[in-house]
């Protein structure tokens, strides 16, 4: 992987964005044959994520175009709840962080071996 995205161990972190222009922008690029797409999220290690775009224009302080940031078109990515994160590089699933879905909800979807 790229430098910076892998973890120290060589473990990735993937997440599919319910945001319509982050799945556009993905899609575009994997039609291209780019790759995927790497970023962090918006927000501070264990605070939630930036509601908007004036939160988010906060969060990166003076080294940033707000303006720019702030006329961006479309709408604001939403600052819903934060994602889940689940560790599946070792042989137990670790649920590291419960968000968007439940710990319970991950477990029966893996004992599935199917998310709807």
């Amino acid at each position: 992987p790229a430098h910076g995205v892998a973890r120290a161990d060589g473990a990735v972190g993937l997440r599919c964005s319910p945001h319509g222009g982050a799945a556009a922008l993905a899609r575009v690029a994997a039609e291209a044959g780019l790759g995927p797409v790497t970023a962090t999220s918006l927000n501070r290690s264990g605070e939630t994520p930036a509601p908007d775009r004036a939160a988010a224009a906060a969060l990166c302080g003076a080294g940033l175009d707000a303006p720019a940031l702030l006329d961006l078109p479309g709408p604001d990515a939403g600052g819903g709840e934060a994602s889940s994160v689940v560790d599946v590089s070792g042989a137990e699933v670790v649920v590291l962080r419960e968000g968007a879905l439940s710990a319970a909800a991950i477990r029966a979807c893996l004992e599935e071996k199917r998310c709807a």
